[in-house]
């Protein structure tokens, strides 16, 4: 039987590479967030045509640069707020599609950050709103970004979740086992 310090270790373990894949992946995050917010405010822009022709060189110049400020801002905004462990050790891990992190509510918020800020932006510059909104949502990149690869990373960060809770349960049952056996072992004295 593994005793109780044995799966702690081993909870601790997975905990520290659960959180080692997130740290990776918001890494990968954060070096999509200018990309990102570039490609959304291009599709905004070549759709604006009237809006858009009216800004002249000087002015686009300006707008790219305030994406890539804005985006290194939102970028520190995600690393501070997403290196709370409990956004993603308290998570329900989803029964079907490991590779994505719309199930985790908390994470999944913190993202939409980047939606948040990249519509913010447009509308500080003067975009005109469609009737159905921007309708902009930050989805988890599908492709290679510096050498990683986000659905892996997240798929990483919820196989350690299940694990973890496995370790869980078997450190209630091993817990209750000692109670039950001091238990067995009182009454046998007495």
């Amino acid at each position: 039987m593994t005793t109780l310090e044995e799966l702690q270790a081993r909870k601790e373990t997975l905990k520290n590479r659960l959180m080692d894949s997130a740290a990776e992946f918001v890494e990968l995050v954060v070096s999509d967030v200018p990309a990102f917010m570039t490609r959304e405010v291009r599709k905004v822009f070549v759709s604006a045509l009237d809006f858009s022709e009216s800004l002249n060189d000087e002015a686009l110049k300006a707008l790219k640069a305030k994406i890539r400020t804005r985006g290194a801002e939102v970028g520190a905004e995600l690393v501070a707020r997403l290196a709370d462990e409990s956004l993603w050790l308290h998570a329900e891990v989803p029964s079907g599609e490991l590779r994505t992190l719309e199930t985790n509510a908390a994470v999944w918020d913190v993202l939409q950050t980047i939606a948040r800020a990249t519509t913010a932006l447009m509308l500080e510059e003067g975009f005109p709103t469609p009737e159905e909104g921007f309708g902009i949502v930050y989805k988890t990149p599908t492709w290679f970004i510096d050498g990683k690869y986000a659905p892996a990373l997240i798929e990483k960060v919820w196989s350690s979740l299940v694990t973890m809770r496995h370790v869980d349960e078997e450190l209630e049952a091993t817990r209750r086992q000692q109670r039950q056996d001091a238990l067995q072992e009182r009454w046998d004295k007495g």
